[in-house]
C-alpha cells in the first residue's frame, strides 16, 4: 500500500511539474508572439505615416502641376495674341 501511495505522489509530482513547464514554455511563446505583434504594429503606424506624407506631397505636386499647365496655357494664349497681331501688322 506504501509503494502505491508513493507511485501515486510520484506520477502527481510529476505531472504536476510537466504541467508548470509546460505552462511556462506557452508563455514564453505568447510573450514572443505578443512582442512580435507590437513590432508588427509599430511598422504597419510607420507605414500609414509614411503613407500620409506622400499623400501630401502628391497632392501639393498636382497643385503646382496645375498651375504650371495654367501658367503655360495663359503663356500660349498671349503669344498667340502677339502673332496675331504681328500677322494683322503686315496685311496692312
Amino acid at each position: 500500500m506504501k509503494s502505491k501511495l508513493i507511485m501515486v505522489a510520484v506520477v502527481a509530482t510529476t505531472a504536476l511539474l510537466a504541467g508548470c513547464s509546460t505552462n511556462m514554455e506557452l508563455a514564453n511563446k505568447v510573450d514572443m508572439l505578443t512582442n512580435q505583434v507590437n513590432d508588427l504594429s509599430i511598422k504597419v503606424d510607420g507605414l500609414a505615416s509614411e503613407q500620409q506624407m506622400i499623400k501630401v506631397n502628391a497632392n501639393e505636386s498636382a497643385d503646382m502641376t496645375a498651375k504650371s499647365v495654367q501658367t503655360a496655357v495663359s503663356e500660349a494664349e498671349r503669344a498667340n495674341v502677339r502673332i496675331d497681331n504681328i500677322v494683322e501688322s503686315y496685311k496692312k
